[in-house]
């Protein structure tokens, strides 16, 4: 996640959890990035499979809208993402590793009232 707009590189890092939930080239893939506040535990998911875990990273404080497929480098959007990106979701809560695992298969999380 970012930090901010920054002149480095803010995001968080995971550690390998699961070797074989590998993103693969050319090959669509269901990507789930979830924080949960309460911990302050990031994990990453490739096709319902948890790849990896970390602990977020504290920075500054983020002011602004959500950003897909870029970042802002002093003030620039920057960075674009080279592919495909479909299907962009947020959720207000964590979702548990049972509700990520649904989702590449089409079948919706517990519904969530967003504000």
């Amino acid at each position: 996640m970012a930090a901010g707009d920054t002149t480095g590189w803010p995001y968080d890092t995971t550690s390998n959890a699961n070797s074989t939930a590998a993103v693969q080239m050319g090959v669509w893939t269901h990507l789930t990035a979830v924080y949960d506040a309460d911990s302050n535990q990031i994990s990453l998911y490739v096709n319902g499979a948890l790849a990896g875990t970390g602990t977020h990273q504290p920075g500054p404080a983020f002011n602004g809208k959500l950003a897909v497929g870029r970042w802002q480098n002093n003030g620039a959007n920057a960075n674009f993402f080279n592919g495909s990106i479909s299907d962009v979701r947020t959720y207000g809560t964590a979702l548990s590793a049972g509700s990520v695992a649904l989702l590449p298969n089409g079948a919706p999380a517990a519904p969530l009232q967003l504000s």
